[in-house]
C-alpha cells in the first residue's frame, strides 16, 4: 500500500504544477483559456486512468484521487468558468472508453 500512496503524493505534486497554470488564463483569448483549462482536466484524468489500466492503482483510489484532484485543479480557477472547463476535460477522457477502464464520473462533477 505504500507504493499506492507515494503514487497519491505524485499525482498531487502534478496537480499542483499543473494548477500553476490558471494564471495564464487571464491573458488568453477565451479560446486559448478554454484549450488551456480542458486539457489540465484531461490531462490529470489520463494519468489517473493509465495507472488504473497498468493495475498500479484501483477503482476506489481512481474515484478518491480524482475528487482530490478535482479539488486541486479548480480551487484556484481563475473563475468558475475556468473550473466548468477542467471538469469538463477530466470527464471527456473519463468517458473514453479507450482511455479509462470504466466511467466514474456523472455529468462533469466528479
Amino acid at each position: 500500500m505504500r507504493h499506492h500512496n507515494s503514487l497519491g503524493l505524485g499525482a498531487i505534486v502534478l496537480a499542483l504544477v499543473i494548477t500553476a497554470g490558471s494564471a495564464l488564463a487571464a491573458e488568453l483569448s477565451d479560446k486559448e483559456a478554454f484549450l488551456l483549462m480542458f486539457g489540465k482536466g484531461n490531462g490529470a484524468m489520463r494519468v489517473l486512468c493509465a495507472l488504473q489500466r497498468q493495475g498500479l492503482i484501483d477503482q476506489a483510489t481512481r474515484l478518491r484521487w480524482i475528487r482530490e484532484l478535482d479539488t486541486l485543479l479548480t480551487e484556484r480557477g481563475d473563475s468558475e468558468t475556468d473550473r466548468r472547463n477542467t471538469r469538463i476535460g477530466m470527464a471527456f477522457a473519463d468517458r473514453r472508453n479507450t482511455i479509462c477502464p470504466e466511467r466514474l464520473m456523472g455529468g462533469t462533477d466528479p
